[in-house]
């Protein structure tokens, strides 16, 4: 009488534990989901705005080049450059004041349409002085000119250094921008060659980027800077101009696109940082909950300056999903622990012996059959190895890894030497056997954590995960050898030995595994090149 309550207790509470075990599992499931949708979509936003900047790089530099082979613009350049020669001054001598005068008032009318389009907010002339540029004319600060161009990685000098068209994201006196710059040749007649005059600096703000941006994806963002590094390089009117402080933190607001985004920066408090922050943050503004993400500047050169790029976006529907999907098993799970409380009962009374004998049978027909199916699904069904498909998977995990922790990782091909002939002189059945055996000999040869697969053929392959070339190397020429050590036996009795040429590579930290595998492939065919049993390192082709 007692036995079948105290067994319903068991299994009830057991049942309670699955239940309870269910809803932690489908929630820390759902959470993942979650995350990686505001991953996901976090993502697409980086890309769009890598894309976005890219492309208005591209529009300066196009822009650029168009101001610079202008007729009109080389003519100014010329007498510019003829007025330096008069003055025998940088930028300031009389006749090169009246050149700047002139060419300002032709310039001044023609960037309303530059401006509107594309965002231009500056457009500079410098004159190749002495190994040197020199600022000839500000259009939209005429008054400032005659001053050298500051910074070995400042667009203009790389352009005068290289004497070729440079654009990057830059922060100098002018403030933070995308510039980009042309130089400007004109014949020398003396010696009928291009002569380098001058440069075409034009440069973009971030607002028309920013803007871009907000109208597509729906998103708000800040561009911030660090407040050090801005107070000591950007001019005293450009900041107070176009720089905001943000009180209570070492940051210069630059740039801002959104209804909230002064409330947002105020609601992140000492999270607001020049430094770019990893990872998606869930906050609340208004009532509506927004995802926040960050993108790095990077400024050219070896500046010491920070910039990051601020972003929010809707995360409201991707939040209330996770919640519905919580409540539903939540409820799920107790409709299913009263739904097997019922048939627990209903079991115990018409007879809890025989459902446990037939549960248990099936159980353990249902395990086996999977044990089966995995077995079939990742093997090879000849050599015992990893098939293909199942090699890859795990490859690609082992890279993801990889990729996380900064280890090395370095993958074997390895093909036996004319095993075509095996099959001819031997017959497919032998040939089929030194596969097997040549298989067994990697799975009890290889360590735990190393991967062993057939790729097709007589190719198999061994990824060796926290090992580099050089390791690598000496694994596939211990290998090597003791596949030459091994003995088979043919139909008529005879003993025969075969050898393996072998490919190797090391992972290069950022490639996905096809290119690996790409770079393997032709160190092994450089091994048979080099007449076969033998190894190849990838980057050492040609020699041992």
């Amino acid at each position: 009488m007692h036995t079948p309550r105290r067994l319903f207790l068991s299994l009830s509470t057991a049942i309670l534990v699955a239940v309870v075990a269910f809803v932690l599992i489908n929630n820390r499931a759902a959470r993942e989901s979650l995350e990686q949708s505001l991953d996901e979509r976090a993502q697409e936003i980086v890309s769009a705005y890598e894309l976005v900047k890219t492309s208005s790089l591209t529009s300066a530099a196009q822009m650029a080049s168009f101001v610079a082979a202008d007729v009109e613009i080389k003519r100014y350049m010329a007498d510019a450059h003829a007025a330096r020669v008069v003055d025998g001054d940088g930028a300031s001598g009389e006749k090169a004041s009246a050149v700047r005068y002139d060419w300002l008032r032709w310039v001044q009318p023609r960037l309303g349409d530059l401006q509107q389009r594309f965002g231009m907010n500056e457009l500079k002339f410098h004159l190749a002085h002495g190994g040197q540029a020199i600022t000839f004319l500000r259009v939209y600060r005429p008054e400032r000119f005659g001053d050298r161009v500051q910074g070995a990685y400042h667009p203009v000098n790389l352009s005068l250094a290289t004497g070729r068209p440079t654009r990057a994201v830059v922060l100098d006196s002018g403030g933070a921008a995308l510039r980009a710059v042309e130089p400007v040749t004109l014949p020398d007649p003396q010696t009928d060659r291009e002569l380098l005059v001058g440069f075409v600096e034009v440069g973009l703000s971030f607002d028309s980027l920013l803007e871009l941006l907000a109208q597509h994806l729906g998103v708000q963002m800040a561009v911030l800077l660090d407040q050090e590094a801005a107070t000591s390089v950007v001019d005293e009117v450009v900041r107070e101009r176009e720089l905001m402080s943000l009180p209570g933190t070492q940051c210069e607001l630059a740039s801002a696109v959104g209804p909230d985004v002064m409330e947002l920066l105020d609601a992140m408090g000492s999270e607001v940082t020049a430094q770019p922050q990893d990872g998606v943050t869930v906050m609340e503004s208004h009532g509506r909950r927004l995802a926040r993400i960050s993108a790095p500047l990077e400024f050219v050169g070896p500046a010491t300056a920070a910039g990051n790029v601020v972003i929010w976006f809707d995360a409201e529907a991707a939040l209330a999903a996770y919640e519905h999907t919580v409540v539903r098993n939540i409820a799920s799970a107790i409709g299913g622990f009263v739904v097997l409380e019922l048939i627990l009962l209903l079991l115990l009374r018409g007879g809890i012996r025989v459902f446990e004998s037939e549960l248990h049978r099936r159980t353990v027909e249902v395990r086996q059959l999977n044990r089966r199916l995995t077995r079939i699904a990742t093997t090879d069904g000849l050599t015992g190895l990893f098939n293909r498909r199942h090699f890859l998977q795990r490859m690609q995990v082992e890279l993801d890894r990889a990729q996380r922790s900064g280890g090395h990782l370095t993958l074997l091909i390895i093909d036996l030497d004319y095993f075509k002939d095996v099959n001819d002189t031997h017959g497919h059945k032998t040939g089929d056997e030194v596969l097997q055996q040549v298989g067994r000999f990697l799975l009890n040869h290889i360590r735990s954590v190393d991967l062993a697969g057939r790729y097709g053929g007589e190719e198999l392959c061994v990824l060796l995960p926290d090992t580099d070339a050089g390791q690598g190397r000496a694994i596939a020429e211990r290998m090597r050898r003791e596949i030459a050590a091994l003995r088979f036996t043919g139909p008529q009795g005879e003993v025969f030995g075969i050898t393996a040429s072998l490919g190797v590579a090391q992972w290069d930290g950022v490639s996905d595994r096809d290119p690996l595998f790409v770079q393997a492939d032709n160190a092994l065919y450089d091994a048979k090149d080099r007449g076969r049993d033998c190894v190849s390192l990838f980057g050492e082709m040609g020699g041992q």
